[in-house]
This record gives structure tokens, sequence and C-alpha cells, in this order.
């Protein structure tokens, strides 16, 4: 039975509805008797730009585009994050869905070298 009592079927709240309306007043009462928070002053803004300042406002502004499959040349260097990795190569997740490969001679000079010791090895 306690447990029904504390946790009641129906979406029935726990309080009656005189109990809830006091606890509303009470709150009310309590708001009023706060006192009101001081508004703050706003500083003045200095209207005078330095010499920098005017410069940047003078330049245009840059936009970025996005990236897309006709948008992508050789040379490139682009972020992305390694997908997966393969015994040769691996494939590299970049933005808004494009993925690309990079041969694993392609990953460092040093991973080559590492590479080619191994393949000489076998």
């Amino acid at each position: 039975k306690m447990a029904s009592s504390a946790f009641p079927r129906g979406g029935a709240g726990v309080l009656t509805p005189l109990e809830v309306r006091s606890a509303v007043l009470e709150a009310e009462r309590d708001v009023a008797a706060e006192k009101p928070a001081k508004k703050r002053k706003a500083k003045k803004r200095s209207l005078l730009r330095t010499d920098d300042e005017e410069i940047t406002a003078k330049q245009p502004k840059r936009s970025l585009e996005t990236l897309s499959f006709k948008k992508l040349r050789t040379g490139m260097i682009l972020l992305g994050a390694v997908k997966e990795v393969r015994d040769y190569d691996a494939t590299i997740s970049l933005p808004n869905g494009l993925s690309g490969f990079v041969h694993a001679t392609d990953i460092s000079e040093q991973y080559t070298k590492k590479l080619t010791e191994k393949l000489s090895r076998e």
C-alpha cells in the first residue's frame, strides 16, 4: 500500500487542489515581499575608433564555401577523420558526407619506409 500511495496512478497529483492553491498564494506573497533588483547603468562606448579598427571596417568580409566534390583540387589540405584502415590504404571521412582514400605510401615518409622494410623481409 505504501508504494501505491507514493506513486499514484493516472497522473493524479500528490497534493489536493486546496494544498496547491495555498502553495501558490504563499509563493506570490514571497515574491511580493522581495525588493526589486536595482538596474545597472550601461557604460557608454567611445565613439572614437583607432586606426586599426577603421582599416578592418573597410576590408571586405570573407565568406566560407561548403565543400563539394566539384570544388576538390589536387594538393588541397583538408580536415578529415580516419574512418577505416586496411592493409594498403585508409578511408577518410570528409565534411559534407564526402569520403577520401589515401594510399599507404602517401601517409608519411616514415610509414612508407617501415612498410617497404616489412615487405622486403617477407
